[in-house]
This record gives C-alpha cells, sequence and structure tokens, in this order.
C-alpha cells in the first residue's frame, strides 16, 4: 500500500466528528472557532459541541473572557446546559442570553452561593426562577453542614425548592469520596423541603428516618430518587405513612457504607413501591442468623415488584460470630439466585476474623450481586472471588483468616483495573514467603505486580509482610503512592531499611502523607517561653541531613497526627529562613502566651524517631510547613492552624510522685468517681507517659500506653469521624451512652465522661471528676481542667473547647468492664 501524506482538513465530516467528540466541548471551541476555515467554523458551532458547555478546571481569565466576548454570543440559542464555578458564574451567565437553557451543574458549590445569588435581588433570579429545571450541586460546604446541619438544611436545600420555580431535578453531590456531604431531614415538618413539581431528587442523607420523611409525601411528583444514607440502624419508628403506596415511583437506588440491622424496615419501604421499574441497592446487613440469598431477594423483593425491569444490587451479609467448619459455599448461593431466574450474578462467601454483630470471633460475609458490578466500593473480600472483572471499583477492602499471597495481589490487580484506594486486614505473616524471593522455579510469583492507579494503601491492621510485599519494588510497583497507613512506624522503618533502601525507593518516592498507628504520637514535647529550647531546635534543623524527612501536625486530642514527607527543594528555603532567624535572634518574637489548651500545638521535623526536632512559636517557619502539607490537610485544620501559628498552648508541667511501672499495662483506675490528682492519679502514669496516653485513656481511666483509639481493642476501625461512629466503637470497647442532658452527680459505679467532635477531623473526651468539674488530657498533652478560656469546666456542652465544637452526648465509664487499646 502506497503512503500519502493526509491532511486533517481532507476527511470528511463524519470522521472530523468522530475525532472531535473524543475532546472536551470547550477545547474544540477554543480550539477551532475563527481560524478562518470555513467549514471547521461550521462544524465547532455545531450543536454537536455547543449544548453541553463544562468550563471545569479552567482557572484561566483569558479563556473565560474569549468565550464571554466571542464565542458564547455567537452559540448561545444552541446551550442547554452549563458546568462551571462559581466564580465565574455570573460572568458567563450574564454574557448573552441563552433562550434553551435549563440544565446547571455547580462545582465547589458552598452555603454563601446560595445566600449570594438565589435571592429575589439577584441579578440571576430569572433565569434560576424562570429557566432552570435541572440543577447539580457538587458540594464543598463540608464544616456548615456537620457543624449546623439543621440549619444548612433549612437555608440552603429547603430554600433552593423554593425560590427555583420550575426546578423538576435536583442532585446534591460530594466533590470527593472523603468529603461526606449529608442532608438531615430528621423531625422537619412536612412544609420542609418541599415541592409540587420535582420529579428526580438525587441526595445524601444522615439517617434511614431521613429517606422515610422524603418520600412522606412532601414530594408528590417524585419518579426517581437516589439516596445515600450514612446511618441505617438510626430509625425512631415514627409514622412517616408507612402503609401509603408510592404509586409514582419508576426508579429508586438505595446506597450505605456500614452494616446494619434494619433489613425489615428496608423491606418494608420497598413492598410500598408496587409501581417500580428500576431498583438499585446497595447494602451491608448485619444482627442476622441467616444470610440474605436469591430466596430471601424474591420473597422480599421481587414479588412485589410486577413491573421492575431493571435490578441492579450488591448485597452483604455479616453472620457470626461463628465456630468452623461453617458450611456455606458461594456455588450454593449463587444458585439460589439461578433458581429465581437471576442469570447474570455472582456471589462471594469470605470468612475473617473481627467484630461481627458487636462480638468478636470469626465471621462470614457473604455478598451476592449482579453482573456487571457497577459500584465503586467492595468490602471484605477474600483469597476466593470469581474470575469478574471489577470495572467499576476504585475502594477495595479485603480482609481473610488465611493469608494473602503474591498470586493473590497479582489477581487483585488484574481483575481491578482502576484501583485507587487498597485497604489490607490481615494479621496472618504471608505463607511461602521464601519462595517470594525471586527465581526462575516460579514464573507467575516472580512477576512484578502493577497497580497503575493505586493512590492509596492502607496496611495499618495487616501483618508486616503487606508492607514489604507493596513497598518492594521486586514484588509490587505503585508508581502514583501518595498516601500510606501503616501500623507501626518499626515495620516502615524495618522495611525501608530507615528509608534508605533501594529496593523501596520509587514507590514511596511520591508519598506526601502516612498514618501511622503508633508514630508521632510518642514525642515528649517541651514548651520554653525563655526561646533556650526553641534554639536548639533551630540549630537541628540546620544541621538536617536527610532528603525526605518527615513532617508531623500536631494538632489532633484523640487520633494520630497528620504525617507528610516533605522534599530537598522544600528544605533549603526553610533552612535559609532558619540562618535569619538565628542571625536576629535576640530581636525575634517569642511564643505568643495564650488560655487556649487544646488544639494546635506545633510541627515536628524528623529523619528517624530518634532525630525529632519540634518547632513551634516561629510563625514565618510554622507557615512555611503548614504551606508544604496544604494539599493533604482539610480546609478546616488550615484554617485552625493559621488561626493559631506562633501562639502556645496554656500546659502545667507535672512530675510524677510515684513509683509505680508503667509499662505495666493497661492501669486501670478503680470504678469509684476519680479525683483530679495528675501526679497521683493512676501511679502518675498519666505524667509518666503522656506522650502515650490520649484524650481516650485519660476519659476511661486507663493508662495502656497506645494511645487508644475507640473500637481498637475488638478489631474495628472507625470508618469516619462521626458522633455515631465514635459512639458504636465506643459501646464496643465497654462504655455506655447516657444522653445528651447534663448528668447530675455522678453515677453509682464509674464515672461520666462526654464526648466532643471536630467535624470530619478528630474527637475529644472529657471525664468528671469528684469535684463536679471537668478535666482533660489533649492528644500526648499535659492533663489540665481548663477550656480555651482559661475557666474550669462545668458543663462540656457550653464550654470553649474549639474547634471540638459539636457535642456528642455523655457516657459512663467504668475502667472494669472496659477494655481499650
Amino acid at each position: 500500500m502506497n503512503r500519502s501524506n493526509i491532511h486533517l482538513l481532507d476527511l470528511p465530516d463524519e470522521i472530523l466528528l468522530i475525532i472531535l467528540k473524543k475532546l472536551n466541548n470547550i477545547d474544540v471551541l477554543y480550539s477551532l472557532f475563527d481560524i478562518n476555515n470555513e467549514r471547521l467554523d461550521i462544524l465547532a458551532q455545531g450543536i454537536t459541541f455547543t449544548d453541553i458547555l463544562k468550563f471545569v478546571s479552567i482557572d484561566n481569565i483569558p479563556i473565560i473572557d474569549r468565550f464571554c466576548i466571542d464565542i458564547l454570543p455567537r452559540i448561545n440559542h444552541n446551550v442547554k446546559c452549563f458546568a462551571f464555578d462559581p466564580v465565574f458564574m455570573e460572568r458567563i451567565l450574564l454574557a448573552t442570553d441563552y433562550p434553551n437553557l435549563t440544565k446547571l451543574t455547580i462545582i465547589h458549590f458552598q452555603k454563601a452561593i446560595a445566600l449570594n445569588y438565589f435571592t429575589d435581588e439577584s441579578s440571576l433570579r430569572s433565569i434560576f426562577q424562570e429557566q432552570i429545571t435541572n440543577l447539580i450541586l457538587i458540594s464543598d460546604d463540608e464544616n456548615e453542614m456537620e457543624c449546623l446541619p439543621n440549619i444548612y438544611a433549612e437555608d440552603v436545600y429547603a430554600h433552593i425548592l423554593i425560590f427555583f420555580k420550575n426546578l423538576k431535578k435536583l442532585s446534591f453531590m460530594k466533590s470527593s469520596v472523603v468529603l461526606d456531604s449529608r442532608l438531615p431531614f430528621y423531625f422537619s415538618p412536612c412544609t420542609t423541603f418541599s415541592s409540587p413539581i420535582l420529579t428526580h431528587l438525587h441526595i445524601n442523607v444522615e439517617t434511614l428516618e431521613d429517606c422515610f420523611y422524603l418520600l412522606d409525601g412532601r414530594l408528590k411528583e417524585l419518579t426517581t430518587l437516589y439516596v445515600n444514607v450514612h446511618h441505617m440502624d438510626t430509625f425512631s419508628g415514627f409514622d412517616h405513612n408507612m402503609n401509603k403506596k408510592l404509586l409514582n415511583l419508576k426508579c429508586f437506588s438505595l446506597k450505605s457504607s456500614y452494616p446494619f440491622q434494619k433489613y425489615d424496615i428496608i423491606v418494608l419501604l420497598l413492598r410500598r413501591m408496587s409501581n417500580l421499574e428500576k431498583l438499585t441497592l446497595n447494602i451491608s446487613v448485619e444482627g442476622r442468623n441467616s444470610i440474605i440469598d436469591g430466596t430471601y431477594v424474591q420473597h422480599d423483593i421481587l414479588d412485589h415488584m410486577p413491573q421492575l425491569r431493571s435490578f441492579t444490587f450488591y448485597i452483604c451479609t455479616y453472620i457470626g460470630p461463628i465456630t468452623l467448619p461453617y458450611k456455606l459455599s458461594s456455588e450454593d448461593v449463587q444458585q439460589t439466585l439461578t433458581n429465581i431466574g437471576q442469570q447474570h450474578v455472582s456471589s462471594i462467601v469470605n470468612y475473617f476474623t473481627g467484630c461481627v454483630n458487636s462480638d468478636f470471633g470469626i465471621g462470614v460475609a457473604c455478598s451476592i450481586f449482579s453482573l456487571p458490578f457497577e459500584f465503586d466500593y467492595l468490602q471484605d473480600l477474600g483469597n476466593r472471588f470469581p474470575n469478574i472483572v471489577f470495572s467499576y471499583v476504585t475502594y477495595l477492602v479485603i480482609r481473610d483468616i488465611i493469608p494473602f499471597e503474591h498470586e493473590f495481589f497479582m489477581r487483585i490487580a488484574r481483575l481491578f483495573p482502576l484501583l485507587k484506594h487498597l485497604c489490607i486486614r490481615n494479621k496472618k505473616s504471608q505463607e511461602l514467603d521464601g519462595l517470594m524471593t525471586f527465581s526462575s522455579d516460579n514464573c507467575q510469583l516472580n512477576s512484578i505486580i502493577e497497580y497503575p492507579h493505586l493512590t492509596i494503601l492502607d496496611v495499618k491492621f495487616s501483618h508486616r509482610d503487606y508492607v514489604a510485599q507493596f513497598l518492594n519494588e521486586t514484588k509490587t510497583f505503585i508508581p502514583y503512592l501518595t498516601e500510606f497507613g501503616v501500623s507501626f512506624v518499626d515495620d516502615l522503618k524495618a522495611v525501608t531499611k530507615d528509608f534508605t533502601s533501594e529496593e523501596t525507593r520509587r514507590n514511596c518516592a511520591k508519598m506526601k502523607i502516612i498514618h501511622c498507628l503508633l508514630f508521632s504520637l510518642f514525642i515528649s514535647i517541651s514548651w520554653s517561653i525563655d526561646g533556650q529550647l526553641i534554639k536548639e531546635d533551630l540549630n537541628k534543623l540546620l544541621n538536617l541531613d536527610c532528603s525526605n524527612p518527615m513532617v508531623t501536625l500536631h494538632v489532633f486530642s484523640a487520633t494520630p497526627n497528620p504525617v507528610w514527607m516533605i522534599n530537598i527543594k522544600q528544605i533549603i528555603p526553610m533552612k535559609n529562613l532558619v540562618k535569619k532567624i538565628l542571625n536576629d535572634y535576640e530581636n525575634h518574637l517569642l511564643p505568643i502566651n495564650s488560655t487556649r489548651t487544646v488544639g494546635y500545638q506545633g510541627f515536628t521535623i524528623s529523619c528517624s524517631s530518634d532525630n525529632e526536632i519540634f518547632i513551634h512559636g516561629l510563625n514565618s517557619l510554622e507557615n512555611q510547613l503548614l504551606e508544604s502539607g496544604k494539599s493533604y490537610l482539610s480546609k478546616t485544620i488550615i484554617e485552625h492552624v493559621s488561626e493559631n501559628l506562633g501562639k502556645s498552648l496554656f500546659l502545667t508541667k507535672y512530675t510524677s510522685l510515684t513509683r509505680i511501672n508503667c509499662d505495666l499495662v493497661p492501669i486501670k483506675g478503680s470504678d469509684k468517681v476519680p479525683t483530679f490528682s495528675p501526679q497521683t492519679g493512676n501511679g502518675g502514669c498519666f505524667v509518666k507517659k503522656q506522650s502515650k496516653n490520649n484524650c481516650y485513656a485519660y476519659g476511661t481511666n486507663i493508662v495502656t500506653n497506645t494511645y487508644p483509639q475507640p473500637g481498637r481493642y475488638s478489631g474495628t476501625q472507625l470508618s469516619a469521624i462521626t458522633c455515631e461512629t465514635v459512639r458504636k466503637a465506643a459501646v464496643l470497647d465497654g462504655l455506655v451512652y447516657y444522653g445528651t442532658n447534663l448528668p447530675v452527680g455522678h453515677p453509682k459505679s464509674g464515672h461520666f465522661v462526654a464526648l466532643l467532635l471536630w467535624p470530619n477531623a478528630d474527637y475529644h473526651w472529657i471525664r468528671k471528676d469528684a469535684t463536679g468539674f471537668w478535666s482533660h488530657k489533649p492528644g500526648a498533652g499535659a492533663v489540665t481542667n481548663k477550656d480555651n478560656t482559661g475557666s474550669l469546666i462545668n458543663n462540656p456542652s457550653k464550654s470553649n473547647l474549639s474547634p471540638w465544637k459539636s457535642f456528642c452526648g455523655y457516657y459512663i465509664a467504668q475502667p472494669s468492664k472496659i477494655n481499650i487499646r
């Protein structure tokens, strides 16, 4: 065949359209508009490239200017949908008239947008009220929603249904998998968040109760509902027109990531949807004696939906604790689905060790799901699973009672091609470890596994072998790993040979955040207002000699502090700044004293656990350290630290007055109400082992030296920092929930503790002492009985303990009945 040079313009229009459709419409218009070629100009202005315009990830003002001045006025009649950041919203919408515009997608949406633009005085009022029928909001407002969810629901979401007169489709999304934007409706009147014309709703809600409120008749014309529920077990039983049929509903999707027990309530809800044509279910059920298989699916759901033509599902049932052997096979489970006519389905049966139905032991996770698997999250996968490509899964949790071997991880890489976040839960050492050194004997074991999209790896509750499995590039290659979770820093140091091993260098090269259960928590922070210790640390920083030191931000009270790595390019300007400070040290400002007792303390820079440099009270240097971690910290943490740079905490230094051996843990206080006596209480061990015990240890009056976390003793990991998740984990440990009313006096046995939350960041425990006042231990810091104003604490729900502003209730802690780790 003869070669010939073919120009783009030699291609027919049909081929050109196929090529151009691969590009973003914005790119096509910007590149081809007015380039002195009539043919391309006509193609670019066609409806194919002008009906949907997504100004996403564009922060170039000249590009926006050109669109608003030259392009949009000439294609305005074709535009039906815009997607943009609020910063450009007014400029774009007022550039010209858009007679056919009906749909908007607003990314990085915040409450301020609603207050400024969704008003009768807004310049955009006529567009919003008269034209928009479909609105999608992708929210960034995590702080507002967590702190004041009811007010947010009324001021923003309910207001939208009132203000947008012709709105028929409404979607509330979250900007990332981390941000959990939920809208609570509990105990709201039927006039709140109501609409006589809304037909489609996509929303995240706090509780199952909220889902029932949405279906109590306030949305009369609703035909499609996609709802993600955070806490499925929160249900009061309040009458929500439970017997009323939902005859208009044609499409329903219910998703929830956390296991719940109220399966029967879900069945009652689904049976009200007799005209449903499309159903999507993603639920995890516990508290049952039998699995949910095809027989239950048919009897509980399908028999009551004669119009159903599409059923997409992923249902996981947790049974246990059990005694092995336990006869349950995925083949038998799948057969029950085949028996009811479900052909494109599969099942997985997996055994694991952990907390099941509020008890610890061996459990069974039985999953049934439709094919293809259309969800982005899969949990509790074990060694045995079918050879199916899970094309949509980006977040995977694996655990088993037997080890995961190299071959297993090869299958994971092949069958989960888009995997971004992997959590491994397996305490067993890998078998055949000797065979995993590379030889020609076993070609399959010798293959290097590659995870091209994996950015987050969590092995915090796993054997050290899995650290080596993934960080050693002779076994696994992870080119974009940025976040890593590990149990002990010693595991990390051993595998990486104190971060000097060439075999682990490439997999660690892009790592920015390291989460360790027991790392950078045991630092004895010394404060000095005379500047001597500050000066010593500055000299250490000046002589720091490693390529990728770790930075720890000391800010949390209960959970591990944020940790990330910095590189040489970031260290050099810090050292230059330190030189300037030391040259003019006599005139340099010392830390600003305050009465603040909780929150930001300072930064630690370290090359190893025995070479730690503590930085505080130096605003300019602290600011550089904060900048180095901004891309890995949440907005709420950055704001809190920024407000307190250069300011010291109010700390009292204690000396232990006892000779007890504080390493013989756990050291439990008595079941009597404790006295506020840090120097002698629990043998003075909250002083001797100050850096190894946090607010949870002090609150429960149990010295563990492990920086204990709720649920860790029973093998449970907090899935999120919410009042509900911390409550469930604490109850597993033996605490008893008391309620939200301020306790009067003391319990018959034990003592009262209070739980506060820094939304999406951390939690904090406070205990009531014999004096009637409350005391607490902020993280690795010293015990105190003061709040941020320097006042004694007599009511935790009203005291100033910012940024722990959300009050979660009171508990009874009886040390003899509590187990924490």
